[in-house]
């Protein structure tokens, strides 16, 4: 049996809902949370009273009291308006969002998900920092951070610049997200520290969807003990006054992963990864940046072309039909948050979570069936998460079904590969499920609706996993021979060790930054012919690969003579 993960809840993806922030943002805006949100349970009002009791009825009057007030699992909504003071969900699984057809402004200190706080979400407001403090501070382990307008209005200097921080020093944030937010105008002009989004200790964060611009410095930093950060489908304007406007990838980061991006106007290289392996670049758009990715990633399918925005200079960036970003990137992000507009065809399935791996030789898996209704009256189901032939987390795969009914749905049963790993008994129907144990490859998720008539329908998906060797070890290798500074003539004696948690699939050797060698199978010793490099001093470089696609180099120089 696989055992299953806490549940949270997520705000439902059906209704892409538009952003409502001071200043000029995405077009046809309507700002408001959806009436199919989970119920709201407290609530708080510019004409309550924080002496009240939280009902509908007799709401509280800020979003302090409000939020400190939750319980876990409960839902705390803010009516139109203006609140102030700083902000705190501490209770796992709770969610702070603006009421249902309306829309809050939060002026903060600092709106913060503490450490130990699982699974809290916070969406539809409109935050606005201030230069006193961090905007947001978020911590606690998978949290969703959503359809939000959030700026400090280019104020904050120093540390306290960035919009978001997530984690901190000290407690290490896993699975995070952050998707659907209009990010803007964050830290000073000129600051080194004024980011959109800057990371300090993280595992497995997905940045996806955003619209982020005029920030102080980077638009994203993940630096310095990031891993396993996804930065998809967003898009980043990196100019209007930013000294970087870029992606940053620095510290002890490992296995980042940017991909499908539109990244336009940075004033220094668009993705640059100063330290750190495993990082790749897949399928992003550039445009007029001074380069593109950099230093220590991988690049492949990458473009460079105007992308088109419909109307930079009103904060518009939706994309023009043709552009060839559109094609490259798989649907038009702006027009997505701002809930129409779109010029794209149907999107195709989004890539991986946190893949760590290159896809298998193996067919990839089939698309998610179309759910079945066998029976008049029967129940409807369908996939929103994962994706149909996604790669996700060897730890966790997030389980997201919608389920409808002319009566009432009386549960939602899932399977993986047949075997049953969990029970929804309520909407939302959202769940993490433990895939650790599964084998590496393909693998069948089926989620069946019950109603109270007795009937059922199911629908699967089809996804890809990495299997527990993700857990394991990452790969190290070392270079026995020749040592630092050897005198070589005509061969060079090549000695590495390479070991992984996982399985060493191959040792590539390089010489001055070009691969002369591979070897598939320990021991990895050979002779290479130099004969016909110059005299003066060369690099060897060894590169150790895994069977999780996670790499790790040494590097030795040698003198020929």
């Amino acid at each position: 049996m696989i055992p299953r993960r806490t549940p949270h809840r997520l705000v439902a993806a059906a209704s892409l809902l538009g952003l409502a922030a001071a200043g000029v943002v995405l077009p046809a805006v309507t700002g408001t949370a959806s009436a199919a949100e989970p119920a709201c349970v407290k609530f708080a009002s510019p004409s309550g009273s924080d002496s009240g009791n939280g009902t509908s009825a007799s709401p509280f009057r800020s979003a302090t009291k409000l939020a400190s007030s939750l319980s876990s699992g409960q839902v705390g909504c803010l009516r139109t308006g203006s609140y102030s003071g700083s902000v705190t969900v501490g209770a796992s699984s709770a969610t702070l969002r603006s009421a249902p057809g309306e829309r809050a402004t939060l002026n903060v200190d600092t709106l913060t998900i503490p450490a130990g706080a699982t699974g809290v979400t916070i969406s539809d407001l409109n935050i606005v920092g201030n230069s006193n403090a961090l905007t947001t501070r978020l911590v606690g382990d998978r949290f969703v951070f959503t359809r939000n307008d959030i700026t400090n209005n280019n104020g904050g200097r120093d540390q306290i610049g960035s919009c978001i921080l997530v984690a901190d020093s000290s407690t290490p944030t896993r699975s995070g997200t952050i998707s659907q937010n209009n990010i803007h105008e964050c830290g000073s002009i000129g600051s080194n520290f004024g980011h959109g989004i800057y990371t300090q200790n993280v595992d497995g964060l997905l940045i996806e969807d955003n619209v982020i611009r005029g920030v102080g410095s980077y638009a994203i930093q993940l630096y310095p003990k990031a891993a396993n950060v996804t930065v998809r489908h967003n898009v980043i304007d990196g100019g209007l006054g930013s000294i970087r406007g870029s992606i940053v990838i620095d510290g002890a980061g490992s296995n980042h992963r940017v991909e499908q991006n539109v990244i336009a106007y940075t004033q220094v290289g668009a993705v640059q990864a100063r330290v750190g392996s495993g990082h790749s670049s897949v399928n992003n758009c550039y445009f007029s940046n001074p380069s593109n990715a950099s230093g220590s990633i991988t690049s492949s399918g990458d473009i460079t072309s105007d992308p088109g925005f419909a109307n930079r200079a009103g904060s518009d960036y939706r994309l023009r039909a043709g552009s060839a970003c559109l094609t490259k990137v798989g649907y038009d992000t702006a027009a997505k948050i701002a809930g129409g507009g779109t010029t794209t065809s149907p999107a195709p399935a989004p890539s991986p979570i946190a893949i760590k791996a290159p896809a298998p030789t193996a067919p990839a898996p089939t698309a998610s069936a179309p759910a079945v209704t066998p029976v008049a009256g029967a129940p409807k189901v369908s996939w929103v998460s994962p994706a149909a032939g996604a790669y996700v987390s060897a730890r966790d795969v997030r389980a997201i079904v919608n389920a409808s009914d002319d009566g009432r749905i009386t549960k939602v049963e899932l399977r993986i590969d047949g075997t049953l790993v969990g029970t929804e008994s309520s909407a939302p129907y959202d769940t993490w499920l433990s895939v650790s144990s599964l084998t590496r490859g393909p693998h069948t998720l089926t989620a069946t609706a019950f109603d109270d008539k007795g009937l059922t329908t199911s629908a699967s998906v089809a996804f890809t996993t990495s299997s527990a060797s993700l857990l394991a070890a990452a790969p190290t290798v070392s270079v026995t021979a020749p040592t630092a500074g050897a005198n070589v003539r005509s061969y060079l004696d090549t000695r590495v060790s390479a070991t992984s948690g996982a399985k060493v699939t191959k040792v590539d050797l390089k010489i001055d930054g070009s691969t002369v060698g591979t070897d598939t199978s320990a021991p990895y010793d050979r002779w290479l012919n130099v004969s016909r490099l110059s005299r003066g001093t060369h690099r060897l470089t060894v590169v150790a690969h895994d069977d999780a696609g996670r790499t790790s180099s040494s590097t030795v120089s040698f003198v020929k003579r």
